[in-house]
C-alpha cells in the first residue's frame, strides 16, 4: 500500500508528529538541515539558502569535485519570534513601496510598529532571509507574509540558523552529484547533496498553488527547483505534443535523505498529471521501493498540461527541497544482468524510456569497490544512474526451465548465477553437489542494485525437505535503503550428496526488471566497515570521538583493525580494533598540536583471513537519525579530520599502560594516562561514557602531569572474554554563583581521554 493509499492513518500521526518538533538533539558542531536550491546548470551562477545550526563564522564552503566553487555571502542569527515579527513588517514595506502606496496601513497584520523596528530592521539588513525577500515579486512577498501570518512557531532550531552563498558552476562541471559542506571554525559540517545538470533550470515563483491558465507554460525539456510549505501545493503547466513519452522524475529523499523530526522520516513527494481540462491522469508517490517518484506517460494529445507536487501528508517545511525534471528525458526501468566478473569485458541490456542506446558497457576493473554506478550519457542530458556489481567469482546466466526440482540447473561452485523472476510466481531451481561438512552461502543481490525482487531462499536436500530458508538478510552497510529484502543463508551440509537452492520473490511478482545476482559458493569469510562521522572534529592536542561499524560475512569473527591511509605524522588512533565478533566500537583520533586545519582521511580496514592480509577501503558516512527512533548510515563520499585550536588544559594525553587492559571478572585495573606539564584544574573528575554493562570506574585521580583512574569488572554483569574501548570524559565543575545557593553546579566538559581497549578475564 503506497503512502497516498493510507493517508487517513498517517494523517493521524503526522499531527503528533509534526516537522516544527525538536530535531535531533542539540549539538555545538555546526549543521546544514538544508540547501535550496539544492543545484544548478553548467556555466551558471546560483543564490542558495543554507538553513541549519551553529553556522555563524562560516568562512568559506567546501565542494567536492571540481568545476564548482562557493563563497559565503551572508549570515544570519537565527529566526526567533521576534525577529519574525519585525522581519514581517519589513517585508510589509517593501509590499507598500512596490504597490506605490507608503502612507497605507495594514490593521491586523500583527507586524511590529515601524518607529519601533527601525533598529531591529537595520540590525537585519545584510541577514540572508532579507536578502532573498528582496529579490522576490510583489505576488511572493505578498504569499511569504500571508504563509508567516500563519506560523505562530519560528523556524525549527536545527534549520533557523541561515547562510547565504554564491555558487559558480564552470561549464565544463562533470554533471551529477557532489557534496557541499560549510567551513567554519569549528570544522566542517555535515555533507548535504548539490546537484550539477545539464539543461535549463528555474525556480519556483509562489504563490503557485493556482496557476492562472494564461501563465506561459514550460517548454520541455526543464528542471524546477522547488520547496514545499506547510499545506503547499506546487502547480506547473507544461507544454507537451501527442505521443510524447513524458518521464517527470523528483529528487527529494535523495537530497535529504531522513529527517529526524518527521513521519515517514523524509520529504514523501506526491506527483500528480492533469490534462489540459484538469483532470487527473496519473498520480505517483514513488518508484518501486524508492520514495521519489517518478511518473512514465504517453501523452495523448497535444496541449497544455499541470504538474502538481506536494507532500502526501501536506506536511512541509524549509527543509522539504525538491528538484522535478520533466521532458523526453531518458530513464531506465531495468538492466540484465546486473553485474559482471571482474577484469572480464560485460555489457548489460537496459529496457526503458527514451534511451538512445541499449547496451550499457559495465567497468569491471578488478581492485575497486563491488558496487558501482553507471548511466546513459546523451549530447544534452544523461539517463538516471543505475548500479551493478563486480565480483571475482566466474558467472552464469540462469538456464531457461528451470521452475521445478527435476528441471533445476546444475551449477559448479563457486558461481556468480544471474537470474530473472521472469513472471509473477516464477521459481528458480539450482542443483549442487555438496560432501558431509561443507559450508555453503548462498546470497542474493536484488534489491542493493534497485532491482525490486524481495527474494526468498531455500536450502532443499535430496528428498525435498528445507534445510535452511531465509527471506530478508539485515544490511548494515551505510545507504538509503530501509528495508532490507535480500536473503542469504550459510549452512553446513550433513551428508555427501545432491542439494538444492530454491530463489523466489515473497510477494509473487515478477517480470522483465526482476533481476537478481545468486552467489552459490563455499564460505568466504570476509568484512566490511565503515565509520562515522564524515568530518571527525577534533582540537589539536586532543583525543575526539568516533566510530567504526563492521558488516561481518559468511562467518568471519575475528579482530579487524581501522587504520588512515597516509595520515600525517603526530596523528593517532586509539582502541583501532573491533574486537572479534563484534560489529561496532567506538575509538578515539588524536590530533598533534599546532596542526590546525583540514586533514582528508583514507580508512581502511585490515584483518587477517585463512592466514592472508585483507585489505579494504572504509566506507565513511553519516549516523542520521530516521522519524524521532531509527538510526541509519548514510554514506559520504569524502572523509575529513577538521583540527581546530583550543586554549584548554589537558592536551597531549598518552596511555602508558599497556593494552588490552586487563580486568579481572570481580577485580579492577590500574589505567595510567600521561599528560603535558599544564596545570589540571583540582576539581576535575572522570566518568565512563555509555560504558558496557558491569563496567564501572571507581576512582580517577589526576596531578601535573598524570592521571590515574580505576576501573572495576562485576563479574555478575559482565563475563570473561567480553573485548571492548572504554570512553574517558573528564568533567569539571563550576560551583552555583553565591547569589543562587540553590542552583546546580555546572558541569563543563574538559575532553575526552584516548579511548582504551579492555579485555575481562577471568
Amino acid at each position: 500500500m503506497t503512502l497516498s493509499r493510507c493517508l487517513g492513518v498517517l494523517c493521524v500521526i503526522a499531527a503528533l508528529t509534526a516537522p516544527n518538533s525538536t530535531a535531533q538533539p542539540g549539538t555545538r558542531e555546526p549543521r546544514i538541515g538544508y540547501a535550496y536550491p539544492a543545484g544548478g546548470q553548467q556555466g551558471a551562477e546560483v543564490i542558495q539558502i543554507i538553513g541549519g545550526q551553529q553556522l555563524r563564522g562560516a568562512t568559506g564552503v567546501y565542494i567536492s569535485g571540481n568545476g564548482v566553487r562557493g563563497t559565503v555571502e551572508s549570515i544570519g542569527p537565527p529566526m526567533t519570534n521576534k525577529r519574525l515579527q519585525v522581519l514581517r513588517t519589513y517585508v510589509i514595506r517593501l509590499i507598500r513601496v512596490r504597490e506605490n502606496r507608503p502612507g497605507a496601513t495594514m490593521e491586523g497584520e500583527g507586524a511590529v510598529s515601524m518607529e519601533e523596528s527601525e533598529a531591529e530592521i537595520a540590525a537585519l539588513r545584510d541577514h540572508p532571509l532579507v536578502r532573498k525577500l528582496e529579490r522576490m515579486s510583489l505576488p511572493e512577498l505578498k504569499h511569504w507574509v500571508a504563509l508567516y501570518r500563519e506560523r505562530r512557531n519560528p523556524p525549527n532550531a536545527a534549520l533557523a540558523e541561515m547562510a547565504e552563498l554564491r555558487i559558480v558552476i564552470d561549464a565544463n562541471a562533470t554533471p551529477g552529484p557532489r557534496e557541499l559542506r560549510l567551513i567554519t571554525a569549528a570544522g566542517y559540517t555535515n555533507p548535504l547533496t548539490f546537484e550539477v545538470g545539464t539543461g535549463l533550470e528555474t525556480l519556483e515563483h509562489e504563490p503557485n498553488h493556482l496557476i492562472p491558465s494564461e501563465e506561459k507554460a514550460l517548454e520541455l525539456p526543464a528542471l524546477i527547483n522547488g520547496q514545499v510549505m506547510p499545506g503547499d501545493v506546487d502547480r506547473f503547466h507544461i507544454q507537451a505534443r501527442k505521443g510524447q513519452h513524458l518521464v517527470a522524475k523528483v529528487d527529494a529523499r535523495h537530497l535529504m535523505p531522513f529527517l529526524a523530526d518527521a513521519v515517514p522520516g523524509w520529504f514523501q513527494a506526491l506527483l500528480s498529471l492533469y490534462d489540459p481540462q484538469d483532470r487527473e491522469l496519473a498520480s505517483v508517490d514513488d518508484y518501486r521501493f524508492d520514495p521519489d517518484p517518478v511518473l512514465l506517460y504517453e501523452i495523448p494529445e497535444d496541449g497544455v498540461y499541470t504538474l502538481e507536487i506536494r507532500d502526501a501528508l501536506y506536511r512541509g517545511r524549509e527543509d522539504f527541497v525538491y528538484r522535478l525534471q520533466v521532458g523526453e528525458l531518458p530513464f531506465i526501468t531495468s538492466i540484465f544482468p546486473l553485474g559482471g566478473q571482474a577484469g572480464v569485458n560485460t555489457e548489460a541490456v537496459a529496457q526503458g524510456w527514451n534511451l538512445s542506446k541499449r547496451q550499457i558497457p559495465f567497468d569491471t576493473t578488478p581492485g575497486g569497490l563491488s558496487i558501482r554506478q553507471t548511466r546513459i550519457n546523451g549530447p544534452k542530458t544523461y539517463s538516471n544512474p543505475v548500479v551493478y556489481a563486480v565480483d571475482e567469482l566466474p558467472e552464469d546466466t540462469e538456464a531457461p526451465n528451470n521452475d521445478t526440482m527435476g528441471e533445476a540447473q546444475t551449477i559448479s561452485l563457486p558461481r556468480m548465477v544471474n537470474g530473472r523472476i521472469d513472471i509473477p510466481g516464477d521459481v528458480d531451481w539450482y542443483r549442487l553437489e555438496g560432501r558431509a561438512g561443507l559450508t555453503i552461502a548462498a546470497e542474493v543481490s536484488a534489491r542493493r542494485l534497485n532491482s525490486p525482487v524481495d527474494s526468498l531462499l531455500r536450502l532443499v536436500d535430496d528428498s525435498g525437505a528445507v534445510l535452511q530458508w531465509n527471506d530478508d538478510s539485515p544490511d548494515k552497510n551505510p545507504g538509503l535503503n530501509t528495508h532490507a529484502a535480500d536473503a542469504y543463508l550459510c549452512a553446513t551440509l550433513p551428508k555427501d550428496g545432491i542439494y538444492y537452492v530454491r530463489v523466489s520473490d515473497t510477494q509473487q511478482h515478477g517480470g522483465e526488471e526482476y533481476a537478481y545476482r545468486l552467489r552459490l559458493s563455499e564460505a568466504r569469510p570476509d568484512f566490511s566497515i565503515s565509520i562515522t562521522p564524515s568530518c571527525i572534529i577534533v582540537e589539536e592536542g586532543r583525543a575526539s570521538v568516533f566510530e567504526a561499524w563492521a558488516t561481518r560475512k559468511d562467518g568471519f569473527e575475528g579482530p579487524i583493525d581501522l587504520a588512515f591511509k597516509d595520515i600525517p605524522a603526530g596523528f593517532a588512533i586509539d582502541g583501532a580494533t573491533i574486537p572479534p565478533g563484534q560489529s561496532h566500537v567506538r575509538m578515539t583520533l588524536t590530533a598533534p598540536l599546532d596542526s590546525v586545519g583540514t586533514v582528508q582521511l583514507h580508512p581502511e580496514g585490515h584483518a587477517t583471513i585463512h592466514d592472508a592480509t585483507v585489505i579494504h577501503t572504509a566506507c565513511s558516512a553519516d549516523t542520521q537519525v530516521q522519524a524521532f527512533a531509527s538510526q541509519h548510515l548514510v554514506p559520504a563520499q569524502e572523509c575529513f579530520a577538521a583540527v581546530i585550536t583550543t586554549k584548554r588544559r589537558l592536551k597531549n594525553i598518552s596511555l602508558t599502560t599497556p593494552i588490552p587492559i586487563q580486568i579481572p571478572v570481580n577485580g579492577t585495573a590500574r589505567l595510567e594516562f600521561s599528560t603535558s606539564a599544564f596545570r589540571i584544574p583540582a576539581d576535575i573528575r572522570f566518568e565512563l561514557d555509555d560504558p558496557p554493562k558491569g563496567i564501572t570506574l571507581q576512582e580517577g585521580t589526576a596531578s601535573e602531569g598524570s592521571i590515574v583512574i580505576t576501573i572495576h569488572a562485576d563479574g555478575q554483569e559482565i563475563k570473561a572474554g567480553y573485548r571492548d574501548n572504554l570512553i574517558i570524559n573528564a568533567i569539571a565543575e563550576r560551583p552555583a554563583p553565591p547569589d543562587r545557593p540553590k542552583a546546580l553546579a555546572q558541569q563543563i566538559t574538559a575532553g575526552v581521554l584516548p579511548a582504551v581497549a579492555i579485555e575481562v578475564t577471568p
